[in-house]
């Protein structure tokens, strides 16, 4: 099994599927690079920053990241956006779209 599948199954079981529209792993774990520096993970949120879940997602998120390094000693890199975040900030995400990606969770059907 490539250690992206590894990443992936790992993520998908330890992420609360239920906060997000979007997930997915992307850069050089997506790409398959041998030795990668970290594992990127793209998050879209159902909630709103300035919710009370937001602030525990934060919190969770931190966990998550530890528990990945304790798991595989590679860094867990997490952008995590709001949906309304995900809209202002399209142009960027469509680059980073347009690349090879893994899919978690496309509630947004992303291609």
């Amino acid at each position: 099994m490539k250690n992206s599948e590894k990443y992936h199954q790992w993520i998908s079981k330890n992420i609360n599927t239920e906060h997000f529209f979007l997930a997915f792993i992307f850069g050089s774990v997506a790409r398959n690079v041998e030795k990668p520096n970290d594992c990127d993970l793209f998050l879209v949120t159902k909630h709103k920053t300035n919710s009370d879940l937001w602030k525990t997602m934060r919190l969770e998120n931190e966990n998550l990241k530890n528990n990945f390094f304790e798991c595989f000693d590679l860094e867990l890199s997490i952008q995590l956006l709001s949906k309304d975040e995900f809209n202002e900030e399209l142009s960027f995400i469509k680059i980073t779209l347009e690349r090879q990606k893994i899919l978690i969770i496309n509630e947004l059907n992303i291609k």
